[in-house]
């Protein structure tokens, strides 16, 4: 469950992770009788963002993917996306109930096994649904054509959560394979290819794909629009890697592309590795490894590869952004 780097760790976590659940209980319930109240929503926010964070520094994948699809959800509540319903409160409500559990186990009071698969899918169904209006703002057909990680171990069930999503937000008109198909043969590919009128604006459809996990990449065509070359952004992290910092310029970012300049690296804490690792898994993202032998060796042993010249962005294309944080 744990890694062995992350024992001498274990009993502090599981102190911080106990009250963390008691305060984030304490706060959904007061959100339940004030949804409106904002406060309320961001301390939420914060909590979960602590037990993930947490949670992936001492290596406890389970309760770190829980959280993680929480503090998704919360996210477009804050940004106002998404509602909190009575529906988005009782699933965030059964959400702390698991934590509480994968809590428990830990520490050896619970042997039970947690399926939780279908609460992820209701997570991330509120996190990318919400929008309930039919009127089309563009009467152009496009396309988009959706390719999933190849380590995804869940391939059809992934792709009616892609399909469902989409659907809040174009009238699709053809897919291929087709619902049907998926549900009766199953689905063991990794490109799905689908037709629509929009709702929404492209960008907004594209950003949503993009966001859902184990999304590698999405391709749009949309009639005879060329869409330019977009400028890469390069994030020089220093000698010190912030995690919050980090994190931060990731989720504010204004284009898909980022190469994360990690040349000068000389200090890295689990925190700012757990950052590192959860930014590789974001789609558009490269990373250009330290100078100095070992730690280049040991990000390549984590599966980080050298992007040689800027991650293969052109240096006309790059703009810098330096962060670097030395205490």
């Amino acid at each position: 469950m744990f890694n062995e780097e992350s024992l001498p760790y274990i009993e502090v976590f599981l102190e911080e992770t106990t009250e963390q659940l008691q305060e984030l209980e304490g706060k959904l319930v007061f959100l339940e009788k004030d949804p409106s109240n904002r406060t309320c929503l961001d301390d939420i926010f914060r909590i979960a963002h602590n037990l993930k964070g947490n949670a992936a520094t001492v290596g406890f994948q389970e309760m770190t993917t829980l959280a993680h699809h929480m503090e998704d959800l919360l996210d477009s509540m804050r940004k106002s996306r998404v509602y909190p319903s009575g529906e988005i409160i009782d699933t965030l409500l059964d959400a702390l109930d698991a934590l509480k559990g994968l809590t428990d186990k830990a520490c050896g009071k619970g042997e039970g096994i947690f399926e939780l698969g279908n609460l992820i899918n209701r997570l991330e169904y509120l996190t990318y649904g919400g929008h309930d209006t039919n009127a089309l703002i563009d009467s152009k057909e496009n396309e988009l054509l959706i390719k999933l990680e190849d380590s995804c171990c869940m391939k059809a069930a992934r792709a009616f959560v892609v399909l469902k999503s989409l659907e809040e937000l174009v009238r699709i008109i053809d897919v291929q394979p087709s619902f049907d198909e998926i549900k009766e043969y199953g689905f063991e590919g990794t490109e799905i290819k689908v037709r629509f009128f929009t709702r929404e604006s492209l960008d907004i459809v594209k950003e949503a794909v993009q966001a859902i996990p184990e999304v590698k990449e999405v391709e749009l065509f949309c009639g005879e629009i060329k869409k330019e070359k977009e400028m890469a952004l390069s994030i020089e992290v220093g000698a010190r890697l912030d995690p919050q910092a980090l994190e931060e310029r990731l989720r504010e970012r204004y284009t898909s592309r980022v190469v994360i300049d990690l040349t000068d690296l000389c200090e890295l804490s689990p925190a700012g590795l757990s950052r590192l690792l959860w930014a590789r898994n974001l789609t558009g993202v490269e990373f250009i490894l330290p100078r100095h032998p070992f730690r280049k060796k040991f990000l390549e042993l984590l599966g980080f590869g050298e992007n040689i010249g800027c991650g293969g962005v052109e240096p006309e294309l790059v703009m810098k952004k330096k962060y670097d944080r030395v205490y």
